[in-house]
């Protein structure tokens, strides 16, 4: 359903329907489908203009859906690149630092470290 009012450019009601379906999906124990929300989430929050959460659930997607080697990683990598390009460099930096403990709780350290590698795989 999220993805429908995503698809339909209805980013509020999305936004509804995804955040609460997440702790479901967590407990549920679906990566693929958690990841693939998170993407559809990433894309709500971009087009709602809030960028810091858009940036933090669409790089969590990308890293989930790279590591269950789900070829959907890459459409959330040209959202990474696309708000990399908007905020520039500095700005990118701190949204990653203003989230690390959130995605150190959901990736970890390394997990956080391989980000930018998967950004630059993607532009290859």
């Amino acid at each position: 359903l999220g993805l429908g009012y995503v698809s339909l450019e209805q980013p509020q009601d999305a936004k509804a329907v995804l955040e609460i379906s997440l702790p479901i999906l967590q407990q549920v124990g679906d990566l693929d489908l958690r990841a693939l929300s998170y993407a559809c989430l990433g894309e709500t929050y971009y087009q709602l203009n809030q960028t810091g959460l858009a940036v933090f659930t669409t790089c969590l997607a990308m890293y989930w859906l790279h590591e269950r080697g789900n070829k959907a990683w890459r459409q959330s990598a040209a959202l990474a690149t696309i708000l990399q390009g908007q905020l520039g460099d500095k700005q990118w930096n701190q949204t990653l630092q203003q989230y690390r403990s959130k995605f150190i709780s959901q990736i970890g350290v390394d997990g956080l470290d391989y980000l930018p590698q998967l950004i630059d795989d993607y532009r290859r």
